[in-house]
């Protein structure tokens, strides 16, 4: 079994990778297939959770890519 101070560690670790690595991963997703049709609260709702996520943003962002699409004729 475990000593209390290793779980402790180990939910400051999980705590950590789910609010600088997963969940902004799965917000920049949101944004990116909501952005444009998204109504005005749902945006002041984007606006905040860049906000309180901002430090895993930054982690984050630099790996993905918001280009658009190409187009097909």
């Amino acid at each position: 079994m475990l000593s209390t101070s290793t779980l402790i560690g180990l939910t400051y670790a999980a705590l950590a990778v789910l609010y600088l690595l997963v969940l902004p991963f799965l917000f920049l997703v949101y944004v990116d297939k909501r952005w444009n049709y998204s109504g005005a609260w749902e945006k002041v709702l984007m606006f905040f959770l860049v906000l309180f996520f901002f430090p895993g943003m930054v982690l984050v962002a630099p790996f993905m890519t918001f280009r658009p699409k190409p187009r097909s004729l």
